[in-house]
């Protein structure tokens, strides 16, 4: 599995230097066995640690700290 970010744009607070906001273009491609597949979406960090992942339609919140994500409606 590989997975890219590119064209990221990240501001980050001093001195913590935890990341307040930014985004990024990011694609996912995977071959398993004869199947290939791949992915492309965007991810925008909202700041308090929190995420959105943008594929096709489907968004995805990410809690930056723990990891956990869910699919919105």
């Amino acid at each position: 599995m590989s997975i890219t970010l590119t064209n990221v744009n990240v501001l980050l607070s001093k001195p913590s230097l935890r990341i307040v906001s930014g985004s990024g273009a990011i694609s996912i491609t995977s071959t398993k066995a004869a199947s290939v597949f791949g992915y492309m979406g965007v991810l925008f960090v909202k700041g308090g640690n929190q995420a959105t992942l943008t594929v096709g339609s489907t968004i995805y919140l990410i809690n930056l700290l723990t990891g956990t994500y869910t699919k919105s409606q």
